[in-house]
Parts: C-alpha cells; sequence; structure tokens
C-alpha cells in the first residue's frame, strides 16, 4: 500500500503545470424580420382578384338613376288685379224724369178738357222738384248726362231752358208733338235726392192753337259714365264683367309646348272690399275650368283648383314656351234693394297662382341647357403608397351610360390627380349621348385612358361629372338616365429607378451580452435569411445606426426573383441565405446598448411586372457575434 501510494505521488510530481483552454462563444443578436407583400406599398382597399387570381386595380361608383323631368324647375306663377267701383257697369240706376202739365205752363186755368188758345208771346220760369231714382246723394268726379226732352201738345217752345248748379243747357225750336235729346259733360258734380231744377220756357204763336188739358212736356235725365268719389245709393242694374289674359312662362329653360299634368295647383282668391254681397261667376278656358260662388262684403275667400291630368298647349300666337291663362269673372251685387254708402276706394280684387307643378310628359325645346349632375367625386388617398417610382402600365376609366331619353345629352368629364409634391395632372373628356328612338333603351360603354393621373402618384384623385340635357324633344316622366362608373385595370406595373420600400426597427442589446461584446468580440457575420415569391429580383442593405456613431454600418444584399412562369408571373418561390463578414469597424455598432436598424429593398427598374395578390417576400436577418472566452477546467476529486 505505501508502495502504490509513493508512485502515484512520483507520477504527479512529474507531470507540467495545466493551463486555461480557449473556446469562440458565438452570441446571436436578431436584427429585422419582417414580411411584405404587394399591399406593402400598395392601397390593399382598390384591388381586387380576376378570375385568373391575378390582381386588378378596380374602383367602381353608381351615381343614382337620374330623372331629367324632376330636375326641370317649374316656376310658379302669380297675378293679380284690383277694379274699383267706377269700372263697373251702371246701367239705368241714376235716372229720374220731370213732367210739366200744360196748365203749369200756361199758368190759366181749364174749364173743359181742352181750349182754344188765342195768340200769345209768353216766358215763364218754373221751380221742379224730383227724386233720382235709387239715389240718396252722390259726388260724381266724372259724369255724362244724357237730358231727353219730349213735347207731348200741339204748342211750339222757342226755347226751353234747364238750369242745375253750374250748368245750364238749353233746347230751341221745340215743335209739337216732337222730342230733343242733348247730353252734358261739365267736369264733377254732386247731386241729390230730390234733385231742384229751374226750367225756363218761351212760347208764341201767331194763331190761335188747340189746347188739351191732358197736354204735358217730359224731360228724362241719365247720368252714365260716372266716376264715383262717393255717395248712397243702390245698386239695381249694376254688373261687372273681366277677362284677363295671362302669357304664362313655366320655365326658364324649357320651351313647353305640351303638358300632361301629374300635380299642381292654381289658387284664386277674392276679396269683396264693397259694403254689399257679390255674385261671382268665373271661368278658366285653358283648363276647362268654371265655378261661382257668393262673396260676402268685406270678405275674403280662396280656392284651390287641382290641375291633376289636365294638358296644357301652347297658344300659336304666343313666344315658344308661353301659355295664355285666360280667367274670366263676371261680377253683380246681390242685394238691389237696400241703400249703400260706397266709395271710390271700395273695390273687388283677386289673385292667384299657379305652383307645384309637375309634369307627367312634356314636349318643347330647350332654351338652355339643363345639368343633371354637377357632381365632384375624390375617390383614392395614396393610391399606390407612399413610392412615386411605382407605376401602372395602363389604367382606363370606364363609363356606362344607361338611358331611354329622346333629347341630346352631353357629358364633361374631368380627372385631376395631385401628388405629395402638390404637382397636378388633369385630364378632360367630352361625350355625345344621341337620343334614343321611341320606346327603347340605350346602353353606351366609354373608355378613357387614365394612366397619367393614376401614375402621378396621386394624394388625392378627383373626378368631375357634369352632365347637361339640351335640344328638342320629348320628356316623360320615367325618363331616365343611369351611369356607372369603374377603373378596372390589370397589376401590369412599371418599377422606375430608385424605387424602394424601407423598414426600420430598435435593436436593444443586453447588459452581459454587451459586456461580452465589448471585451472578447473577436468577429461576427450578418445573415440575411429571404424567401422571394416576387417574379423579379432585388437589391437592398442593412443599414445600423447607433445616436453616438458618427458612421452607419451599411451592409448591402441581393435577394434571387422567384421562379417566373411564360406568363410573365411567379409560380414557385426562391430561398435564399446570404451571410455578410463583418469588419472590426463594423462590429462596434453592437458594444452599444441600443441602436436603429434599416432595411432598404430597392425594386428593379422594369417595363412591366404582373404581379398576383400572393406574391411576398419573407425577409429575417441577425448577427452572429464570436466571443473568445477562457474557462479553468477542474479535476473531480476522487
Amino acid at each position: 500500500m505505501k508502495k502504490f501510494l509513493f508512485l502515484t505521488l512520483f507520477f504527479f510530481s512529474c507531470l507540467e503545470k495545466p493551463e486555461f483552454p480557449d473556446w469562440n462563444t458565438e452570441i446571436t443578436i436578431p436584427l429585422l424580420e419582417k414580411k411584405f407583400t404587394i399591399f406593402s406599398f400598395l392601397d390593399s382597399s382598390y384591388f381586387t382578384l380576376t378570375t385568373d387570381s391575378t390582381l386588378n386595380f378596380f374602383y367602381q361608383n353608381k351615381f343614382d338613376t337620374i330623372y331629367p323631368i324632376r330636375k326641370i324647375d317649374f316656376n310658379t306663377f302669380h297675378f293679380n288685379k284690383s277694379y274699383y267701383f267706377n269700372e263697373f257697369e251702371i246701367k239705368d240706376t241714376f235716372s229720374t224724369e220731370i213732367i210739366i202739365n200744360i196748365e203749369e205752363i200756361l199758368s190759366i186755368p181749364f174749364p173743359d178738357s181742352f181750349l182754344i188758345l188765342p195768340p200769345i208771346n209768353i216766358e215763364r220760369e218754373l221751380l221742379k222738384a224730383t227724386n233720382i231714382k235709387d239715389l240718396h246723394y252722390a259726388f260724381f268726379e266724372k259724369f255724362l248726362l244724357v237730358l231727353n226732352l219730349e213735347n207731348h201738345s200741339f204748342l211750339n217752345f222757342d226755347f226751353l231752358k234747364i238750369k242745375y248748379d253750374r250748368f245750364t243747357t238749353s233746347f230751341e225750336n221745340l215743335f209739337s208733338n216732337s222730342q230733343k235729346e242733348t247730353i252734358i259733360s261739365d267736369g264733377d258734380l254732386f247731386v241729390s235726392s230730390p234733385f231742384n231744377s229751374l226750367l225756363i220756357f218761351k212760347i208764341f204763336t201767331e194763331d190761335s192753337v188747340l189746347v188739351r188739358k191732358s197736354d204735358f212736356v217730359k224731360l228724362v235725365l241719365k247720368f252714365t259714365n260716372i266716376k264715383l268719389a262717393y255717395g248712397e245709393f243702390r245698386l239695381k242694374k249694376c254688373f261687372f264683367n273681366c277677362e284677363e289674359n295671362y302669357s304664362v312662362s313655366l320655365s326658364s329653360i324649357f320651351d313647353l309646348n305640351y303638358g300632361e299634368i301629374k300635380e299642381g295647383y292654381t289658387d284664386l282668391s277674392f276679396l269683396n272690399n264693397f259694403p254689399f254681397p257679390l255674385g261671382l261667376t268665373f271661368k278658366i278656358k285653358e283648363i276647362n275650368y268654371e265655378n261661382s260662388l257668393l262673396l260676402l262684403p268685406f270678405y275674403y275667400q280662396k280656392i284651390t283648383i287641382p290641375l291633376k291630368g289636365k294638358i296644357l298647349y301652347q297658344n300659336s300666337s304666343e313666344k315658344k314656351g308661353t301659355f295664355v291663362y285666360s280667367l274670366e269673372i263676371k261680377a253683380q251685387p246681390i242685394d238691389t234693394e237696400n241703400f249703400f254708402y260706397i266709395q271710390k276706394e271700395n273695390n273687388f280684387s283677386f289673385s292667384g297662382e299657379i305652383k307645384e307643378l309637375k309634369f307627367k310628359k312634356i314636349k318643347g325645346k330647350f332654351s338652355s341647357a339643363l345639368f343633371l349632375i354637377n357632381k365632384k367625386d375624390s375617390i383614392i388617398s395614396e393610391l399606390l403608397g407612399n413610392p412615386k417610382g411605382i407605376k401602372l402600365a395602363k389604367v382606363e376609366l370606364i363609363l356606362d351610360f344607361i338611358y331611354n331619353l329622346s333629347v341630346p345629352i352631353k357629358i364633361f368629364w374631368s380627372g385631376k390627380s395631385i401628388n405629395r409634391n402638390q404637382e397636378v395632372c388633369s385630364l378632360f373628356e367630352e361625350i355625345s349621348l344621341p337620343p334614343v328612338n321611341e320606346q327603347s333603351l340605350n346602353y353606351i360603354n366609354k373608355k378613357i385612358d387614365i394612366s397619367s393621373l393614376i401614375n402621378n402618384g396621386p394624394k388625392v384623385l378627383k373626378f368631375d361629372y357634369s352632365l347637361k340635357v339640351e335640344g328638342e324633344g320629348k320628356i316623360e316622366e320615367n325618363d331616365f338616365i343611369l351611369i356607372k362608373v369603374a377603373i378596372d385595370a390589370p397589376l401590369k406595373f412599371t418599377f422606375k429607378k430608385d424605387t424602394f420600400i424601407a423598414y426600420e426597427k430598435k435593436i436593444v442589446v443586453g447588459e452581459e451580452e454587451k459586456k461580452k461584446i465589448k471585451e472578447n468580440l473577436v468577429g461576427g457575420e450578418l445573415v440575411v435569411l429571404a424567401t422571394n415569391h416576387f417574379p423579379i429580383g432585388f437589391e437592398g442593405s442593412i443599414i445600423l445606426k447607433a445616436q453616438n456613431m458618427e458612421d452607419s454600418v451599411i451592409l448591402f444584399f441581393t435577394l434571387l426573383s422567384g421562379e417566373v412562369s411564360d406568363k410573365g408571373y411567379c409560380e414557385k418561390e426562391k430561398e435564399s441565405e446570404i451571410i455578410l463578414e463583418m469588419n472590426e469597424k463594423e462590429m462596434k455598432i453592437f458594444q452599444n446598448e441600443e441602436f436603429n436598424a434599416y432595411l432598404k429593398i430597392n425594386l428593379p427598374e422594369r417595363e412591366t411586372v404582373i404581379l398576383k395578390p400572393g406574391d411576398f417576400i419573407n425577409f429575417k436577418s441577425y448577427a452572429t457575434l464570436k466571443v473568445k472566452t477562457k474557462e479553468i477546467l477542474r479535476a473531480s476529486k476522487k
């Protein structure tokens, strides 16, 4: 036993002093990981799948169905008129007669029924008072007085004078059994009942004359053509007739020569500003309407006449688009027994309007264009995202028009594209739609190339539509126009130089890793793993930047394209693994507690690239750092 122990001690005493072994330990720091699809740089809301699973840019808008007849504003037409009492026709109301028998004229008694009058030469005055029929008093601003003198005797009068107020008139040589008439018009006149007048007679006879006791002279007075200031009287034969013809223009833009009314009204309002009731009869010839009513004193009444189903025709004598609206009115007092105080301010008035017209069918001509649409449509914001270099190869605006109008239609379309730099691109197009034949429907498709608008990289894309009808024809209630707008373009892209997509992330290094890296870093690699399902390859770079470092670390890489089919799109992805060695200066970035990592993928300059919605890039990157570590191996005791 002692021998074995000795040998063992001898063996260990002969060994060399042990040294610490060296190892290179790897530290992995994840950097950037991202999946990119086509919608990483396109606004997905404007793209749809087609039947062959390719991606199409698509926008659609359908305007409300437009009924042109509802867009025509038909005017409300107003009219009114007042008629004063002196415009009423008064017949035989203010008249009286004076009868002077032969005894009063000669001033001699008659012993019998007659006598033989010897030759005489006499002049006599008589004051006569008589009541004016149906008149208490009145002041006439203007009048005509008709005087009729009848001689019912065998006497010849040299003259007969009549004096009243300030006027005097005379009849000369009034022969036996004859009559004469004269008319007086002498400004204004106040008359009252009884009517007092002075009569002056002159009679000269050379021979004897037979005079009968029943002989007389009669004077009849009639007031006509009166303009009344005021008065108190009663009305026996007083009436009023009027016919008012109004030229009605129903629209400022459409010259209507025929119209079937679907809805509408004409209102008539009457006001009796007289102290007596009026009986009214009125007629509107154009709509074949007639009615009558009793209008009480100082009373207002309104009636509404529906116009539904009525047909309007233009009068050939009127200018285009103008109708004649004829209103015939007859008015007469109902109370003929009582006396009324009447002034010239008393009147009868009426007013009316044609309103709320809607037509079932109209014929005519537009005097000026009717704009059915004046619409602005802002449809797109950041259509292609931020990258201005991505372009659609060809984009068409598709306009579909469905209509049955028999009048010409014009559409004015304009488009405006405004990008982030406030650069503006504009287009304008005028489209004419021909009128349809009877009971037919037109469908017209129009395409407008708007590639320049889309490829301006619009932040905002605006479309303005202006649609107008003009010319001559008919428009019916159910005539319409329907407009559909769409943009439908296959995603055939062109990529311009310097177009890229980017991604960034903040990287945080742990305290333990940072310490190891700072003291013992001996090497490092940047690893890029990518799966590309795009039909194009990409070049890219990873940029690492710390806040306290002046320079950035920039590492470049290339990604292979996916496998491309004969049709030009990717049918299988391509895997790429790229290892980039880093030098000592580049590795120092990892000694920072945190830094920013940026990914920039450049799109190659290509004329036409067909993309599918399933195209993608899976990108992953990390850094592998080699750190030298020393450890002491300790023997285990037995």
